[in-house]
């Protein structure tokens, strides 16, 4: 694994650069005049996951991300269907990532091919499946349930970073969570997807 020693690695341009080496699978030591800073800096990099390494990451890592996004969906939905089935148009909207596209990460022509992640994205895989049974499941019904990829959009999450807004993030889903009778079932949309169309392939 190559090794690197960022000085004043706990803000700015030192943090993003060890923010984007971390990502490239590098061992970054964080240099800092403060070793309290120094330490809340290491702790916030943690708290992003990196890295996610197939070979290299924790496999309790693996367990927490899909503890929150996909067995928690699981949950929730299991808790909220009996009251769902009560209203004339239930709607089922799980927020997923582009991240989560074999079909685009099985592709070197694909702008997600490089950036891989042991968790996140398959997590998020797991609940395009999810996804897909359960509008089967209800596809006898009023339901509509999809799975929507708001984009990379800036938010607390990224520390602000992604070029999407809330507002074309909220669209997306506000969309397909109003569908009408004759709206989609058991698909994949996406703000991130090139050209006109914003579905996604799986």
């Amino acid at each position: 694994m190559k090794k690197v020693l960022i000085t004043g690695a706990n803000k700015s341009i030192g943090f993003e650069s060890a923010r984007q080496l971390l990502e490239k699978g590098y061992f970054v030591y964080l240099g800092s005049r403060d070793l309290q800073n120094g330490e809340e800096a290491v702790a916030k990099l943690k708290a992003d996951g990196f890295p996610q390494n197939a070979i290299t990451i924790d496999p309790d890592n693996i367990r927490k991300v899909f503890d929150t996004n996909f067995f928690g969906t699981i949950s929730v939905t299991q808790a909220f269907i009996d009251l769902l089935k009560k209203s004339d148009e239930p709607r089922i909207v799980n927020v997923t990532s582009g991240l989560a596209s074999l079909t685009m990460h099985s592709d070197p022509s694909s702008r997600f091919y490089n950036f891989k992640s042991a968790a996140y994205g398959p997590s998020k895989t797991a609940l395009n499946a999810y996804t897909i049974v359960l509008a089967y499941e209800l596809k006898d019904t009023a339901f509509r349930v999809n799975a929507v990829d708001p984009g990379y959009t800036a938010t607390d999450f990224n520390r602000h970073s992604g070029p999407g807004t809330v507002e074309n993030a909220a669209k997306i889903i506000v969309k397909y969570a109003t569908v009408g009778a004759d709206g989609p079932n058991g698909r994949f949309f996406s703000n991130d997807v090139d050209g006109d169309s914003d579905e996604c392939p799986w």
